[in-house]
């Protein structure tokens, strides 16, 4: 009887110690362990590829590549921008890109109202709203109007050879205003920069009689807007009483309205740009001369042409058809 009571309770012990076995124990943990490791691991390695492959998708996501396309726009426009005018200075507008709203008038039927005042535009047949034109505001004389100016533009549109945008506004009453009609070509510069590709560190200004004084006030009233002017025959408003340097190309008849000369036309600017003011040669009989000022600095010279006619903005030499002034400021401003 004492043997089984022995024996039973070696039974019961051998069964106790089975079931609280810590190796039994620790091996149902490792797994769980294991188990564990093993999903972690792949699961953080699965969570990390995932987004190692998002960050490649993003390094050469759409955000890249519009980045680049940016960098192609500018660098397409700049370089055949350089091809054209060779200069690298190229500030677009904010019209580049844009489909025009305003009305072309290549043949001046087109005219465009702002301010209750009218002014009319010509770009190239091929226009590409992706390149940056030069812009030249054509400014007609006393009496006249922006169709006295286009669609020729005082022969240089034919000249430009689809590289540039014309503007002829039109003074109110025919006579231009030194205040309003500065307040005028503001607004139309707005407009225009807005809605046209415009290489905005090349506006130049060219005019006519009291369109070319209006020039010679809106260059100097708006230093760093416009980069060059050409005056012919100028007179009608008072001369600017100061003007930061400008390159500058005044003409005159030998048969224009007295006192003009070349001291009231070009020597104010030779002046302001530091030129050496000297008396320049005169045309000959029935001829031209163009001289420019001595020692003017390289990027704002002064330029005088002298010829035997009369008060014209195309005038002709003797014997000769057609005006061999378009040429002469076409090369001018198409320096800068």
């Amino acid at each position: 009887m004492i043997k089984q009571s022995f024996l039973w309770l070696g039974i019961l012990f051998f069964l106790v110690a089975g079931c609280d076995d810590p190796g039994s124990a620790t091996d149902i943990d490792t797994e769980s362990d294991a188990d564990t490791d093993a999903y972690t691991g792949t699961g953080t390695d699965t969570y990390a590829d995932a987004d190692t492959d998002t960050d490649t998708d993003t390094d050469t996501d759409t955000d890249t590549d519009t980045d680049a396309d940016t960098d192609s726009y500018i660098n397409t426009d700049t370089d055949s921008y350089i091809n054209t005018d060779t200069d690298s200075d190229v500030i677009p507008s904010i019209g580049c890109g844009r489909t025009p709203s305003l009305l072309n008038s290549p043949s001046t039927a087109n005219q465009n109202n702002l301010m209750n005042r009218q002014f009319i535009i010509r770009w190239p047949d091929n226009y590409d709203n992706n390149h940056p034109y030069r812009l030249i505001i054509s400014l007609h004389g006393a009496f006249g109007a922006d169709t006295d100016i286009g669609p020729s533009y005082l022969g240089l549109f034919d000249l430009s050879n689809d590289s540039t945008i014309f503007v002829a506004p039109s003074a109110e009453g025919g006579f231009w205003n030194s205040s309003a009609d500065t307040a005028f070509v503001d607004e139309i510069l707005t407009v225009v920069k807005a809605d046209l590709c415009i290489d905005t560190t090349r506006i130049m200004l060219e005019g006519f009689s009291q369109g070319a004084a209006m020039a010679r006030v809106l260059g100097c009233t708006r230093p760093g807007v416009f980069r060059a002017i050409v005056a012919h025959s100028a007179g009608g408003l008072d001369m600017p009483s100061e003007c930061e340097p400008i390159p500058y190309l005044g003409s005159l008849g030998l048969l224009d309205i007295m006192p003009n000369s070349q001291e009231t036309q070009t020597d104010p600017f030779a002046k302001w740009n530091g030129c050496t003011i000297e008396h320049l040669p005169t045309a000959p009989d029935g001829g031209h001369v163009c001289t420019n000022y001595s020692n003017c600095p390289a990027a704002d010279p002064v330029r005088w042409c002298s010829f035997d006619s009369d008060h014209t903005p195309s005038p002709t030499d003797i014997g000769q058809f057609t005006s061999w002034m378009p040429e002469e400021v076409w090369s001018f401003l198409t320096q800068f």
